[in-house]
């Protein structure tokens, strides 16, 4: 089985959800309650920031990362 490589979260910031794996990586849905935008999806080293952890959801799925099952 292929290793998913993790993101290197910054300070500040944890993972909250694991959202699946994309070209090696693993997706995921971070939290910084002292940031503007506080949720962020991630992956590869690729941040896309927002309000909610909805919108998050959202985006995600709008790029095919994950499908429409997932839960609130």
């Amino acid at each position: 089985m292929k290793s998913v490589k993790t993101n290197k979260w910054s300070e500040g910031w944890q993972s909250v959800e694991k959202l699946g794996s994309y070209k090696g990586w693993l997706i995921e849905i971070g939290y910084n309650p002292g940031a503007t935008m506080p949720y962020c999806v991630q992956w590869g080293g690729a941040g896309h920031y927002f309000s909610t952890a909805r919108e998050c959801k959202a985006y995600a799925q709008g790029k095919g990362w994950i499908n429409g099952s997932w839960s609130e």
